[in-house]
């Protein structure tokens, strides 16, 4: 089971009464983070982005930004603007 967690508290126990659904994609390398990146246009199924310990890369934060997604970062150096 994945645990998705900020602290202590599981981030689904927070956004779920506040009606958000969370979809979670465990990327477990490069190539599970290329497709998520690939297919999300398609899908066109996310409100936001929770990157959880790994740098978000330029053209990553672009994507997400042309579509208007907002990007959530744990863990992670800053993000520039």
């Amino acid at each position: 089971a994945i645990r998705f967690r900020l602290g202590s508290i599981p981030i689904p126990s927070v956004l779920h009464p506040a009606g958000y659904d969370i979809s979670i994609f465990e990327m477990a390398d490069a190539h599970d983070r290329h497709e998520f990146f690939a297919t999300l246009p398609v899908r066109r199924n996310v409100d936001a982005v929770i990157v959880n310990s790994f740098n978000i890369v330029p053209e990553e934060v672009e994507k997400l930004s042309n579509m208007k997604v907002p990007i959530v970062g744990i863990n992670i150096p800053s993000m520039p603007r």
